[in-house]
């Protein structure tokens, strides 16, 4: 799998490309992309939540788009 890096330009190789797509889809709130609504995750509802457990987050990112 190749891929570009975001910021540098330069190709990105099989784990690389995909440790730079896992961040990108933590990083993106869910409904923020226009035309991908149900792209990224909804990892910082849970950040700062100290009563928050794994299992939210795993559900989160298990459960898919919604």
């Amino acid at each position: 799998m190749h891929g570009v890096d975001r910021y540098s330009g330069r190709v990105l190789d099989d784990i690389e490309h995909v440790k730079q797509s896992i961040k990108d889809i933590l990083t993106t709130p869910i409904g923020t992309r226009v035309q991908l609504r149900a792209y990224g995750s909804r990892l910082f509802e849970y950040i700062d939540n100290l009563s928050s457990e794994l299992r939210f987050i795993k559900h989160s990112i298990f459960s898919g788009p919604q």
